[in-house]
């Protein structure tokens, strides 16, 4: 895979396993040297490790290929809402993997927000509070006062 494969789903299966093994570091080195050899590559298994990215402090790597903040929040709450859509009246068991998702959500957007502060861009950081606030109720999305 390292050399020429391009199945992505290969690579989330990866991640799944080394998660299941609780060893998300080899993950890590895989994206990161994916990166470095196959960047086209690596841009289609993003997904797989965006979230493992930001957990690790990798803020240079998620925002190669992130691309602009605000579209990529703005999609990230698109398929949040479609899996919403998808798991209406399903069971209780399934509103609390879609709570699972919200948190994962306002996890992302405080991560991002914190880092648009920090690189003095608060109206970009309120911005993104803002957008996810309006889909997800969580107090944590309240603006500043």
């Amino acid at each position: 895979m390292k050399e020429g494969g391009q199945n992505s789903d290969l690579v989330g299966d990866i991640v799944a396993i080394n998660r299941y093994l609780e060893d998300e570091s080899r993950s890590l080195a895989l994206f990161k040297e994916l990166d470095q050899r196959r960047p086209e590559f690596a841009k289609q298994c993003f997904t797989y490790l965006k979230h493992q990215l930001l957990e690790a402090g990798e803020f240079d790597l998620y925002f190669k290929y992130i691309g602009n903040v605000k579209k990529y929040l703005a999609r990230e709450i698109a398929q949040n809402e479609e899996i919403r859509n998808q798991l209406k009246g399903w069971s209780p068991s399934m509103r609390q993997t879609m709570q699972h998702f919200d948190e994962r959500l306002v996890e992302t957007m405080l991560t991002l927000s914190k880092l648009m502060a920090d690189k003095s861009d608060a109206a970009l950081a309120s911005e993104l509070k803002a957008m996810t606030a309006k889909v997800i109720p969580n107090p944590r999305l309240a603006p500043e006062k």
